[in-house]
């Protein structure tokens, strides 16, 4: 049998003792709750069962956490921070404790945009995690993602010479008027398209060039001049401006960026602010949701906050250009110390996925609404699942 301060019960152990700490301004009543849990002063834990024993000091932290004095990060709080900041029950907090994959819809003010925000345990070093997510086309393969490639810096037209675009949206591309399209694009590429029509065995061809001149034009001009150079798309009769979408959402507050101000400004400024020690790198891919396959451009940011934040890493990706459904959409994964183990070999991964989506609204929003946010909340599950699995083997096998 484990005594009071070993094995399993040493980091839950400690975790009481964060508390404890967090504690000190709280009422007496809540106090003597603590002290119920945990035992008096230096008087050991009696042994409980290990599901009773997560669940009592999870729950005695978030009790001091949310009547303590202060919401700054610390290395020793970060992960529970961040968690009771979500939202999480005390059950789901219990899951991510012992590994197990959770995700959980958010609530939002705008009724086109759906939020939800993940988390998962994987047994493998943050620097490992990294390595293997700067190869992006390998990282994202899965059954969903058709085709995926990386842009040059600067971008270039042989960086998108192997994609190849839907016939569906080609076909609906010929019969795109500015106002009225099925395929999110310019004016210009609609008006270009246009001009081309009649030449029927060439227009496939001609409207794919005029596509993949699109992106390597957005993308370099988004390089040099941020947000405000994102093109503005005319498949509706209102024009979408995806840059002051972004924005506004990048202004507004949002889970796990609250508290990266530094990375917040560098998301709404770029490039006039840059991020010390950031890298960067463009990738576009065609991804297939279940309905029409969608292409998307987005911009990656992997960053290193200051040591002592419990945060090994943040990485965030800013859509700049999707073909259906997607107005923006901001993703934030952070990699977070475990607090109960000084283990290099384990990190948490954080994941918080916010989009803007068109047709959300009204009567038929109302309608496709809940499918629409069930729907994402299991894609992230999954997402959380397969990453894990694969992570831990590939790192299994290289030890």
């Amino acid at each position: 049998m484990l005594d009071s301060t070993s094995g399993f019960q040493r980091p839950v152990y400690q975790l009481a003792q964060i508390s404890q700490n967090i504690a000190v301004r709280m009422s007496p009543r809540s106090w003597i709750g603590l002290r119920f849990c945990f035992g008096r002063g230096n008087r050991p834990m009696r042994a409980l069962p290990k599901a009773r024993l997560t669940t009592l000091a999870i729950t005695a932290f978030v009790v001091a956490l949310r009547m303590g004095s202060g919401s700054a990060w610390d290395r020793t709080a970060t992960l529970w921070n961040a968690l009771d900041e979500i939202g999480l029950s005390t059950r789901d907090m219990q899951s991510v404790a012992t590994g197990r994959p959770v995700a959980k819809l958010l609530q939002t003010d705008e009724a086109q945009e759906i939020a939800v925000f993940g988390s998962v345990r994987i047994d493998v070093p943050a620097d490992s995690f990294v390595e293997r997510f700067r190869d992006i086309a390998r990282f994202e393969s899965g059954p969903n993602v058709k085709q995926i490639g990386t842009f040059s810096q600067p971008p270039r037209l042989e960086d998108v010479k192997a994609l190849r675009f839907p016939p569906e949206d080609l076909r609906a591309l010929s019969r795109c008027e500015i106002g009225d399209c099925a395929v999110k694009v310019p004016a210009a590429v609609i008006a270009s398209v246009q001009r081309e029509a009649g030449r029927v065995s060439e227009t496939s061809a001609r409207t794919e060039a005029l596509l993949k001149g699109m992106l390597v034009t957005l993308v370099t001009a988004y390089r040099t001049h941020g947000n405000r150079a994102l093109a503005e798309l005319r498949d509706q009769e209102r024009p979408l401006r995806p840059g002051q979408v972004l924005e506004g959402m990048l202004q507004k507050e949002s889970p796990l960026l609250n508290n990266q101000p530094e990375l917040r400004e560098y998301l709404l400024a770029y490039p006039v602010t840059r991020l010390r020690g950031a890298e960067e790198f463009f990738y576009w891919s065609l991804v297939d949701f279940g309905m029409k396959p969608t292409l998307r451009v987005n911009h990656v940011t992997i960053y290193q906050p200051s040591p002592g934040r419990g945060i090994r890493y943040a990485i965030a990706s800013k859509q700049l250009y999707a073909s259906h459904y997607f107005d923006a959409a901001l993703e934030l994964k952070l990699l977070v110390d475990d607090p109960e183990s000084a283990d290099p070999n384990r990190v948490y991964l954080l994941v918080v996925n916010r989009a803007r989506i068109g047709g959300l609204t009204g009567f038929r929003g109302f309608l496709i609404r809940p499918s629409t946010r069930r729907r994402t909340r299991d894609a992230l599950d999954r997402y959380l699942r397969a990453t894990k699995t694969r992570l831990e083997r590939a790192w299994e096998g290289e030890k």
